[in-house]
């Protein structure tokens, strides 16, 4: 092998130089003046496949690492098995990157089998095959080369939650906490946490662990942020509760008689007699009658009309503190409503929403007349020129699967996946701006995994 053709391709790769690096490896490959030894061979494919993958080849990545795998003598098969499957599973041919995972898992010479079970449970995933994903995600937390199991037990978690198990989901989410989790997984637990304690009725805890999330910097997914807004009303509520119950006055006590029966509370009491008779009324001669007087106002002595002064003057003023108390409750309601608009405003929602926009580029690929309301145009937009770009990359799917989004104030980053029965299935990076209120596109790239 050409030592130093191989050593310089390395440097740029380690540089990120990977068209230049991937051209000097193929150089290396194609050098018959310097023989190759055992394994040489195996290892300049193996490097080739992660140029390839870095410059989003997938297809030709999944070619480079089979000649590499063809390399009987090359030891590192396990580590070529591994990136071989993340190659698959970024063209969503998932039944063959678990093929490849396990092969990685079985080699005996892969050094952190945790990324093979992790990357075997995401396919599953994508499969639907829930329980065996949640078998490999263990896997992956019981390693003992893994350097953080909690991101397993998060995605234990999360099958947990999918096989409707929120009891063991919290236990999942719990132990990956005190493992000492780091960094953005902490944010996505708490969050999970707090959805895992929200199905269990644990509302308090579900508010605690939601307010972790968001303190630590997350914007809550959709489904989180409804379980957040639902347990905090329901904990208020509660509190509310509590309160009036504590300032009411204490129950009538009950004695209990001899005999073991309550004795009624009234039983002292005296009632009147039965009615009687009504009796015939009494007619008496008319008299005349001298004109009587209001003696409540006009007969009233000073202090008398003083405080029926201060009566009518309680009166107007409780009728005018009754509108201004009505004209702050709907000042107040205002206000709230205003606060939780700009809440939702700065954690990313909008009208139309980045789903709506989303499903409406891919169900509307060849129709030019709906560009102006999903794409932004403008200064800070796109022209039609890169919009027929983008186009030439999409395929049609009335009904896109959004793999993850991530929302803030201005922009938004989200992962789909378009399929149709002509072209398989495709997954895309796309991004968002804010326009007013709602969000149109600025840019959509195919997606591939990226390997080390």
């Amino acid at each position: 092998m050409n030592t130093e053709l191989f050593n310089n391709a390395q440097v740029q790769y380690r540089s990120g130089n990977f068209q230049l690096a991937y051209s000097l490896f193929t150089q290396c490959l194609n050098d018959a003046s310097a023989p190759f030894m055992p394994g040489e061979v195996g290892l300049i494919n193996h490097q080739i496949g992660n140029c390839l993958i870095k410059m989003k080849s997938a297809k030709e990545a999944i070619a480079a690492y089979d000649r590499a795998l063809a390399d009987t003598a090359y030891e590192a098969s396990g580590s070529v098995n591994y990136n071989q499957g993340m190659a698959y599973a970024a063209i969503c041919d998932y039944n063959s990157a678990i093929r490849h995972f396990d092969a990685a898992i079985a080699s005996g010479n892969y050094p952190t089998p945790h990324k093979a079970q992790m990357g075997k449970g995401n396919a599953l995933m994508k499969l639907g095959k829930v329980s065996e994903a949640g078998v490999a995600f263990r896997e992956a937390a019981l390693d003992q080369s893994n350097p953080e199991p909690s991101k397993a037990l998060l995605s234990l978690g999360n099958c947990f939650m999918e096989l409707n198990r929120p009891g063991d989901a919290a236990q999942s989410y719990e132990s990956a906490l005190q493992l000492g989790a780091s960094g953005n997984v902490v944010a996505a637990l708490q969050s999970a946490l707090g959805q895992a304690y929200a199905a269990l009725g644990r509302n308090a805890e579900a508010v605690v662990a939601f307010e972790n999330a968001i303190n630590a910097g997350l914007i809550l997914s959709a489904p989180a942020q409804a379980d957040y807004m639902r347990c905090k009303g329901a904990t208020a509520q509660m509190h509310d509760v509590t309160q009036v119950m504590a300032a009411a006055p204490a129950p009538m006590a009950v004695q209990q008689s001899y005999t073991g029966q309550f004795a009624s509370p009234y039983a002292s009491a005296s009632f009147p007699a039965q009615p009687q008779a009504a009796q015939p009324m009494q007619t008496a001669p008319a008299q005349a009658v001298a004109p009587q007087f209001d003696q409540n106002y006009y007969g009233a002595q000073d202090n008398n009309i003083e405080n029926w002064s201060r009566g009518v003057a309680k009166e107007e003023r409780k009728k005018k503190y009754t509108g201004l108390k009505i004209i702050i409750i709907i000042l107040a309601l205002l206000l709230a409503l205003v606060g939780t608009a700009v809440v939702l405003y700065s954690q990313g929602y909008g009208y139309p929403s980045q789903e709506t926009v989303i499903t409406k580029l891919f169900a509307n690929v060849d129709n030019n007349d709906s560009d102006e309301e999903i794409w932004m145009s403008g200064n800070k937009g796109v022209s039609s020129v890169e919009i027929a770009k983008y186009k030439t990359l999409m395929i049609q799917d009335e009904n896109v699967q959004i793999d993850g989004i991530n929302k803030t104030m201005g922009s938004t980053e989200a992962y789909v996946t378009a399929t149709n029965a002509q072209q398989g299935s495709l997954t895309y990076r796309v991004i968002l701006n804010r326009d007013g209120i709602g969000w149109k596109v600025i840019s959509v790239e195919l997606y591939v995994y990226s390997q080390n």
